[in-house]
């Protein structure tokens, strides 16, 4: 599906190129899907692209030892107590909490809703456990959240 999105196509009679509707983003590790036009920007641990308020990134964090599996419902109530004080932080709350997979590996998903200079915004925070690296995944969205869907879908652990 990412694939398919990424590729320019022919347009109609005119044969012109289309414009894609995403970007390909790659950072240390890892890749993901962000809008057309949005600015990405790199630092030492993140790639974020954003436009406006609206914003997906990936931050990673070197771990101690490598993540183990069995780990997981040990881990829980840690990432639950982070998004707690993440929502804290920002003056809203934890909406909705959830597991699910991502890039292959099992996650843990939060939804803290908020206002920034008079906007209802949602933050979604994924957190993804590979060897010994942590990412955490960020988008930000104001009602529409698709952005973040194709973000989440498209991300791969290389």
């Amino acid at each position: 599906m990412l694939a398919a999105a990424a590729v320019f196509g022919l347009a109609g009679c005119g044969g012109g190129a289309t414009t894609p509707s995403v970007q390909s983003v790659s950072g240390d590790g890892y890749r993901f899907a962000a809008p057309a036009g949005w600015r990405v920007t790199r630092a030492s641990r993140m790639t974020s692209a954003a436009k406006g308020q609206e914003l997906v990134s990936v931050t990673v964090f070197t771990l101690g030892r490598p993540f183990r599996p069995a780990l997981w419902e040990k881990t829980v109530p840690e990432l639950d107590r982070v998004a707690s004080q993440l929502a804290t932080q920002l003056g809203g709350r934890v909406t909705k909490l959830e597991g699910g997979v991502l890039a292959g590996r099992r996650s843990r998903s939060y939804d803290i809703a908020f206002t920034r200079g008079g906007s209802a915004l949602v933050e979604r925070i994924a957190f993804v456990f590979s060897g010994r690296r942590e990412y955490q995944l960020l988008c930000r969205f104001a009602g529409d959240d698709s952005a973040c869907r194709d973000f989440r879908t498209s991300f791969r652990l290389d």
